[in-house]
């Protein structure tokens, strides 16, 4: 049967059948409750603490108050575990929250080793061209490192559009792919998350990291939380200060937002005048997309002009993308899908 792939509901079904887009729900509900801001601000903080223990509300709370007061203006108020609590403030906490987790891993020895391992391109390359060679190696460890040596050898060619690929793995909710949850693929699928969560380890710093929470911040503010541009730059400043005793270049928000590096499954993003990508790379990354479309459905037609609107959208707003996503402890399983938990 013909398909006239045209709008974004139709791709959306085309990917369907590989990733379970509704297998989460809210797990609260909305309330209108305007009264006692401070007594929300407190049990939202506390809330999060009780998920996320080794979350440092220490440095969190040297952010005046006041100052948090005019954050949470226009939040929404959620009942979530018998608690009413700030729902925005509640994913702020989880960015902070992550960036300290990011910021303490890329000190550790382990990561420093992994980027210096994997900083040579042609070593590993030669590397794993040896190991898929080798006699005494099984079929499996030949494939992985068959896998690994055509995606370094793309590395080389294209890095930013193989980037583009790799790094769409932290815009979403791995849990979600359908593939996992198929028995008879539980090894390779295991052997594929290792491989993701080995080269979504990426080469970034202290400064990137920061910066990316204050990019992050910023768009959480204009776009949830109803804070103007001067306004939200001067609220990041403070909490830049106050919890980190340092300072961004928040002239670079409004820019070109790009996804500059992953550390495991946490994006960084970075700020450019131009953007990220080039048309030449662009068509290149439209035309992957469409062959992958087509790959089982040959007779598949495809409306460009909506691909490349789509494209564009999308590279234009990865980081409002990775904005949506939710503390885990906010969803809840979809019942249609409680099976597949329950299985596995």
């Amino acid at each position: 049967m013909t398909e006239n792939i045209n709008t974004e509901q139709n791709l959306f079904n085309e990917l369907s059948n590989d990733y379970h887009f509704d297998m989460l729900e809210v797990n609260y509900h909305v309330v209108n409750e305007k009264f006692d801001i401070e007594k929300k601000i407190l049990n939202t903080k506390q809330l999060y603490c009780e998920y996320h223990p080794t979350f440092d509300i220490e440095s969190f709370n040297k952010f005046p108050k006041h100052f948090l007061n005019k954050i949470v203006k226009n939040d929404t108020v959620i009942h979530f575990d018998n608690t009413l609590i700030f729902k925005e403030l509640y994913k702020i906490l989880g960015l902070i929250d992550n960036t300290n987790n990011i910021k303490e891993f890329i000190t550790s020895k382990k990561y420093k080793r992994h980027i210096k391992i994997n900083s040579n391109i042609t070593s590993q390359m030669n590397m794993h061209k040896n190991f898929m060679y080798k006699t005494y190696s099984s079929i499996k460890s030949n494939g992985e490192h068959r896998v690994n040596w055509h995606l370094l050898n793309n590395l080389k060619k294209e890095k930013k559009i193989t980037n583009f690929f790799v790094q769409s793995m932290a815009l979403q909710d791995a849990y979600k792919i359908s593939a996992i949850y198929d028995k008879k693929e539980k090894e390779k699928t295991e052997k594929i998350f290792h491989f993701y969560e080995n080269r979504l380890t990426q080469k970034t710093t202290q400064k990137a990291v920061l910066k990316s929470l204050g990019i992050l911040l910023h768009y959480e503010f204009k776009h949830y939380l109803k804070i103007g541009d001067t306004k939200s730059k001067e609220l990041i400043t403070d909490m830049m200060t106050s919890i980190y005793n340092t300072k961004v270049n928040d002239d670079e928000f409004n820019r070109h937002i790009y996804l500059a590096s992953t550390v495991s499954l946490f994006p960084i993003f970075g700020a450019k005048k131009n953007k990220h990508f080039i048309q030449r790379e662009k068509d290149i990354i439209k035309n992957l997309l469409i062959k992958d479309m087509r790959k089982d459905k040959k007779d598949i037609k495809i409306n460009y002009s909506d691909i490349d609107l789509l494209l564009e959208q999308h590279l234009e707003t990865q980081h409002i993308e990775y904005l949506k996503k939710q503390p885990i402890e906010l969803l809840k399983i979809n019942e249609k899908y409680s099976h597949l938990i329950t299985d596995n």
